[in-house]
């Protein structure tokens, strides 16, 4: 007989029981409930801590740190949405490269070409196969130095070591899960409105999930389950002081872990969104302030030089606009690689 769990005293229990006992109806009949029992035991399975060092990039490093780990996984991202995909490619792309560099010992120079194998291998496991992108495309897409030889024959050491099971459970996965059991089941809490709003917040939980995926000491230490309910829980509590009932409700029908487990992983996780949310306004400050920077006289009499020179010669003004469509088209790509290549490019020194 299941035994309900012991809440903290902030929690009024007349409200926790029935909101325990609405998604407990639903755990015994609804798909979401088995889905979601799937994952776990498939976490269970897999799933073990990931450790990696602390140094940053160096070519004389003899195995891959964290710092590469995070890069790679910014990398996929770049991937994912040039190539359109969906969020679950990158989600197990990620898996996949952690768990093989925990069982291999890899050095930094053949982490391009395992990253390119762990996405390409993603792609084809989630996606129809008239939508996994051609691999000599991906290479070219993410500036890879690596062939497409190398990366087939890395894909058959990856399956070999996975005896070719690559179905995991990410933390998107248990997010899902959690998000669709709420959906359904917070008028009790949240009100009549509660529901239409859970359901509008789906894509912003899963924009910050992406964030966390890039950071080694959250997702590659904790359970992809306890990482999703952590997310989840800061979610509600801004918008319910009944947030610590519905933690400690999903917890209990998951079976994830105790309730301590959540409100430590509650803390890293709210810590990093916060560092990464620092980060990213104080790059948008410094692309304002480049933008209203005013441009120094100097400069001006340059620019106007180098405008007087460009219309001083006719026979170049001629050359000039009777390959204007093709130069401008090389210039174009040209910037757009080199572009791509700055920032798609995985280092691996």
């Amino acid at each position: 007989m299941h035994q309900r769990t012991q809440l903290p005293l902030q929690v009024d229990p007349k409200l926790a029981i029935a909101f325990e006992d609405q998604l407990r109806r639903l755990w015994n009949v609804d798909r979401v409930a088995a889905l979601l029992r799937r994952h776990v035991a498939r976490e269970r399975k897999t799933w073990r801590p990931r450790k990696f060092s602390a140094h940053s990039s160096s070519s004389t490093s003899e195995e891959i740190s964290g710092v590469q780990r995070d890069y790679t996984v910014r990398w996929f991202s770049t991937i994912l949405t040039g190539f359109g995909l969906p969020r679950e490619v990158l989600f197990l792309a990620t898996a996949l490269l952690d768990e093989f560099l925990q069982v291999v010992r890899a050095k930094p120079r053949f982490l391009q070409v395992i990253a390119c194998s762990c996405f390409f291998l993603a792609a084809k496991v989630t996606l129809d196969d008239d939508a996994v992108p051609t691999l000599a495309d991906l290479i070219r897409s993410g500036s890879c130095e690596c062939s497409v030889s190398e990366v087939r024959r890395m894909e058959k050491v990856i399956l070999d070591r996975f005896h070719w099971d690559l179905t995991r459970a990410t933390a998107l996965d248990f997010l899902h899960a959690y998000h669709a059991l709420l959906e359904t089941n917070c008028e009790s809490v949240l009100g009549p409105e509660g529901p239409l709003r859970v359901a509008s917040l789906k894509v912003l939980w899963e924009t910050k999930m992406q964030v966390l995926l890039a950071n080694n000491t959250v997702l590659a230490n904790e359970k992809p389950s306890i990482v999703a309910l952590a997310l989840v829980s800061l979610e509600m509590e801004a918008l319910t002081s009944h947030w610590l009932l519905i933690t400690v409700a999903l917890q209990a029908l998951a079976d994830v872990g105790a309730p301590e487990d959540v409100i430590r992983c509650r803390e890293q996780v709210s810590r990093q969104l916060q560092v990464s949310q620092s980060q990213l306004l104080a790059q948008r400050r410094q692309a304002s302030k480049r933008k209203m920077q005013p441009v120094d006289e100097e400069e001006q009499d340059c620019i106007y030089d180098s405008i007087k020179k460009l219309y001083a010669n006719d026979s170049y003004e001629s050359h000039a606009v009777s390959n204007n469509g093709h130069s401008g088209h090389s210039a174009g790509m040209t910037s757009v690689q080199q572009a791509t290549a700055n920032k798609s490019a995985i280092s691996v020194v």
